[in-house]
């Protein structure tokens, strides 16, 4: 049974390999609907559904009729299989409930780590486009609220890269500033932001009580005019 699955998924991406999988295991144990909820922690997430359903989000406990199996990687909860519409209760046995929580697991995994990169690629593209800004400040502020239409942030740093020494200075903030650390000067490759600026390229990095920061530098043709830092209090 595994060996079959494991042929399934093979040569396929993640998120199309699960979907395979969970086809193939209603056809051999011939299930009803099938509904796969991701579990953050606190509430649960619809990641796909036989059902044709919107996508949603359950807080708290996750109340269904249908047969519940969960889904526990490295002893925590990833994330639940419901399963309706025919006689289940107990029918998928432990070896597959395994093997989808770790495939299940893996796909998050992935899945969430592009999601990251796709992110931090849009704010570089953004950034990149900046070599019609004459006055720094001013200008990124129109940046600053593209930015937060594609990628929403509670806290905004713009920094502005001085020649003269060599270093970073804080132009401007944004958001929700009040419990950060923000520094005033930052010098070329000293700490996330320092690198940003020494190696001109983007940077995902954490600083608490902040949980996620994405930082590009501001080029205008070869020359760094400064970085520009966005966090939230959520993960990216």
């Amino acid at each position: 049974m595994i060996e079959e699955l494991l042929e399934i998924i093979s040569g396929s991406k993640l998120p199309v390999a699960l979907e395979k999988v969970l086809e193939r295991v209603r056809e051999i144990y011939a299930l009803g609907d099938v509904c796969l909820y991701y579990f953050d922690g606190r509430n649960y997430h619809l990641w796909h559904s036989t059902k044709q359903e919107e996508e949603k989000t359950i807080q708290g406990p996750l109340e269904s009729d249908d047969t519940c199996y969960i889904l526990i990687y490295n002893g925590a909860e990833t994330g639940r299989l419901l399963v309706s519409g025919r006689q289940t209760a107990s029918i998928l046995p432990r070896s597959l409930i395994h093997f989808l929580s770790f495939l299940f697991h893996q796909t998050v995994k992935e899945s969430s780590t592009s999601f990251h990169l796709s992110r931090l690629n849009t704010l570089y593209e953004i950034s990149k486009n900046t070599n019609s800004i004459v006055d720094l400040s001013t200008g990124m502020a129109t940046v600053i609220d593209l930015v937060n239409q594609f990628i929403p942030f509670d806290v905004g740093l713009l920094y502005r890269w001085s020649e003269e020494n060599s270093q970073l200075e804080l132009e401007r903030s944004y958001g929700k500033t009040a419990d950060i650390r923000m520094r005033g000067t930052v010098l070329a490759g000293e700490g996330p932001l320092g690198e940003v600026a020494y190696t001109k390229k983007p940077r995902l990095f954490f600083d608490e009580p902040v949980k996620s920061y994405l930082a590009v530098p501001i080029i205008t043709g070869s020359t760094l005019r400064g970085v520009l830092a966005i966090g939230t209090y959520q993960s990216y």
